[in-house]
């Protein structure tokens, strides 16, 4: 399915569906989160939460990510990934479950992404945040096993 996406919720829509499917086929159980809102007297507040999805693989893996998108054709912002979903995904990775950020670049692909594993961003995070180096990752440093397509992102069937 060839869609244009555009900046914002498309990305999330195609993999809820996705999920969905997966849901269907008894293959995983993976929740959209999304962000919490605490409601107070002077109105809503957003919160640091989890990435927006997670769940559990069939074979018994946890699996936690976030889906991110970007106008960028040579490389992926380090400054669109939160400082808490990246610890979130390290430790996920560290207990042995499935850390990941779903990236799309919608000027290079329509209906694919990258499926960049979080011990893989960690580098280029600890130098963006701790020794003020570039704050991106060249599209030429990602893996070509890691693009998929959205709507079967974890390459199940």
């Amino acid at each position: 399915m060839s869609t244009k996406y555009a900046k914002g919720k498309a990305l999330e829509s195609s993999v809820v569906r996705a999920n969905m499917r997966y849901r269907t086929s008894g293959r995983a159980l993976i929740l959209y989160k999304g962000t919490p809102v605490t409601i107070t007297k002077k109105g809503c507040m957003l919160e640091k939460g989890p990435p927006d999805f997670e769940g559990l693989l069939k074979d018994g893996r946890y699996i936690s990510f976030d889906a991110k998108e970007t106008q960028s054709t040579t490389s992926f912002p380090l400054n669109n990934l939160k400082e808490h979903q990246v610890n979130h995904l390290k430790l996920v990775d560290n207990l042995g479950g499935l850390g990941f950020f779903l990236v799309h670049f919608y000027n290079l692909h329509e209906d694919k992404a990258y499926k960049i594993p979080i011990d893989f961003i960690l580098p280029y995070w600890d130098k963006w945040k701790y020794e003020n180096g570039r704050g991106s990752i060249p599209v030429k440093d990602l893996k070509k096993e890691w693009l998929v397509d959205i709507d079967n992102y974890l390459e199940i069937e």
